[in-house]
């Protein structure tokens, strides 16, 4: 997510005067994207957050949204989801489209001795590129894409792992890096001891990254008043990438111990901060995870609302789930959804909202009904185990 501020106010200008980089519009409706029903439905809430999630998989995408609203669609949704290719006349798989060489606004992969790095755009080209280090990897890391699915950059053959192997050896510490994404791609591909030698000849290892994170801010303002780079999505993203590590280093058998245990810590807290700070509506503060925040624009509430939900889906332990404070948030969410669903949407907030509710579905309700968009995820050992189902 870019700076909200500046990007909503120019976002309203984009949408308003250009045909192009629009959000995933509404109806007609894409029924090859959909989930079906597959047995009743008896929970009020379970209903709900099912019919939100086909309300989501059944906007249309197309190449014209732009690369950063798609592959946040197939973050969203799996690799399942489907794009509808004007120029070809047919439906293909998003993920499909992309690695095959698709064409698309913001959409360039670059060759690096390395491996293969992913064009990311500032203004004005960042309502269709990657926004930010190591996103997209992270995002299809998110749902376990295999190392060996084959990508075609300008007419040479890669596979997935080049761009880990970019991701890895572009990390550094000391050059004031975002690495939230690079820590969930480096411990979902190569587990959490691993350590080598970057491109600027230093000595790295996941630890150092995750000790870098920690030790960042999480207060945007402070973020921007010692240099860092403004703080992705009021520190959601952070949270995740950190969650993710801390479940990878705890299923491969390693202990709450040292920095482990840090991260542990800090995420209780967090979980504890967003408690006492949501909204008496359910909903999670419009300020993330700094203050108390109750504007009233739906898409910042969207965003909100949806990252931190969405971090939470991931990070709560399944006794925390069923808790009435997060199925208050589930429920909220959940009416958003409903309440956009003749809208366009910015498609960060809209398919980080649908990741979170298929994540909490599928860990509270099973993943039977979801099919191919069951998602994918890294929860601690003590949780119940998603089994996600492919196409």
């Amino acid at each position: 997510m870019r700076q909200a501020g500046y990007v909503l106010t120019v976002l309203l200008v984009v949408l308003a005067f250009s045909s192009t980089g629009c959000p995933p519009a509404p109806p007609p409706v894409n029924t090859a994207t959909a989930p079906t029903t597959t047995g009743p439905v008896t929970d009020p809430l379970e209903k709900r957050m099912y019919e939100a999630i086909q309300m989501i998989a059944k906007r249309e995408l197309d190449p014209s949204h732009g690369f950063w609203t798609v592959f946040h669609g197939i973050l969203g949704l799996g690799p399942d989801l489907m794009l509808n290719d004007k120029k070809a006349g047919k439906k293909v798989k998003a993920l499909d489209y992309i690695r095959m060489g698709g064409e698309m606004p913001g959409l360039r992969f670059d060759i690096r001795s390395q491996g293969l790095d992913v064009y990311t755009a500032a203004a004005p080209d960042m309502f269709f590129a990657q926004g930010h280090q190591d996103q997209f990897v992270a995002e299809m890391a998110q749902w376990g894409v295999p190392l060996s699915l084959p990508f075609k950059v300008y007419d040479k053959d890669y596979k997935f792992s080049d761009f880990v192997n970019y991701s890895k050896f572009r990390a550094s510490v000391t050059r004031k890096q975002e690495l939230a994404w690079a820590i969930l791609i480096v411990s979902e591909y190569e587990g959490t001891q691993v350590s080598w030698t970057n491109q600027f000849n230093e000595s790295l290892t996941l630890e150092d990254m995750v000790r870098y994170e920690l030790d960042s801010p999480m207060d945007p303002d402070e973020a921007v008043k010692i240099g860092q780079l403004p703080l992705a999505c009021g520190g959601t993203h952070r949270l995740f990438g950190l969650s993710w590590a801390l479940n990878v280093h705890l299923q491969n058998g390693g202990k709450l111990t040292g920095i482990w245990k840090r991260i542990d810590d800090k995420l209780n807290t967090y979980k504890t901060t967003v408690k006492n700070i949501r909204n008496e509506d359910g909903s999670f503060s419009t300020n993330y995870l700094v203050k108390k925040g109750n504007v009233s624009d739906i898409g910042t509430r969207m965003s909100t609302t949806g990252h931190t939900f969405e971090w939470l889906a991931l990070a709560a332990r399944d006794s925390e789930l069923r808790e009435p404070w997060m199925e208050d948030a589930a429920s909220y969410l959940t009416k958003l959804v409903y309440d956009v669903q003749l809208d366009p949407v910015e498609g960060g907030a809209l398919y980080h909202a649908v990741h979170g509710l298929l994540m909490y579905y599928a860990r509270v309700y099973g993943t039977e009904k979801l099919g191919p968009y069951a998602p994918y995820m890294r929860l601690a050992p003590g949780n119940k185990p998603v089994v996600r189902k492919t196409s």
